[in-house]
Formats: structure tokens, C-alpha cells, sequence
């Protein structure tokens, strides 16, 4: 529904909050490097590489639901996401602690990098709240014509 669409975008920018709107391209693996990320963009025309949106896509489709995906991006596309990152850490980001420190030991070259992505990642975690947040209070999903 564009009218929807478009009345979350409004919601959002009156908040100050940036939008861009465009494809995914979903993802079984982490797209961790700026080429990689460059050459999806370039085949594809994605604005983003996403690893969770595609599954409830798929869900809210296959139950005839409106749904939108936003997201809050922590890396960025002309970064490589570090290897400590990459190599030492669970599907949930948690770091195993040893290793992680280890590999930040050995290449300490990264340290800027780990710095900047969870600076990043508290940033886009704040941008989500900001939006829930004022979506929720916006009432975005309601018609006016439904009651609550």
C-alpha cells in the first residue's frame, strides 16, 4: 500500500530521522566486505544487505499482512566489517571474549574499525528506538476508518 508506505515515511522524517527507501538484497551469509557490497549494489541496485527481513517477508506474504522492513545500518558500504568481528563472534553478535581479544592482539590494525562499527551500532540502535517509538505514537498502522 503506497499511502501507508508513504505516511511512515512522513512519520519519520517530521522526526528528523533519515530515510531511503529501496531493495534488499537478502543474504544467508554476512556481507562483510566493501567490495562485496559494492557488487551486490551494482548487480543488483540494493540499498542494503540484509540477513533477516527476507524470512518475514516471506511470512507476512504468506499470511496476506502488510509489512515494511526498517532497518538501521551499523556498517557501512565502503567499510569492511572487522575480522574479529567476522571470526570470533555467535549469530547474535555476542563476542567469544578470548578469541576476540586475541585476534585484536594480533592484528591490531582493526582496533579503528571495531571503535567505529559499535559506535555505529549504538547510533542505529537509537535511530530504531527514535522510530518505533514514533511510529507507535503516530498510529502509522491504523486506518482512519478503524477504530482501536
Amino acid at each position: 500500500n503506497t499511502d501507508w508506505h508513504q505516511r511512515v515515511i512522513q512519520a519519520l522524517a517530521k522526526s528528523g530521522i533519515p530515510v531511503k527507501t529501496g531493495g534488499l538484497f537478502s543474504s544467508a551469509d554476512i556481507t562483510a566486505d566493501e567490495n562485496a557490497k559494492a557488487s551486490i549494489n551494482a548487480r543488483n541496485g540494493a540499498v542494503a544487505v540484509d540477513m533477516e527481513s527476507a524470512a518475514i517477508a516471506r511470512m507476512a506474504d504468506q499470511c496476506g499482512i502488510d509489512w515494511l522492513v526498517i532497518r538501521s545500518i551499523a556498517d557501512q558500504a565502503n567499510e569492511t566489517i572487522p575480522e574479529a568481528v567476522l571470526k570470533h563472534t555467535d549469530s547474535l553478535g555476542r563476542p567469544d571474549v578470548l578469541p576476540f581479544i586475541g585476534s585484536c592482539l594480533l592484528k591490531p590494525s582493526q582496533f579503528f574499525g571495531l571503535v567505529r562499527l559499535a559506535s555505529r551500532y549504538k547510533q542505529a540502535l537509537r535511530t530504531l528506538d527514535m522510530a518505533g517509538a514514533d511510529l507507535k505514537s503516530g498510529h502509522f498502522l491504523y486506518n482512519s476508518e478503524r477504530t482501536a
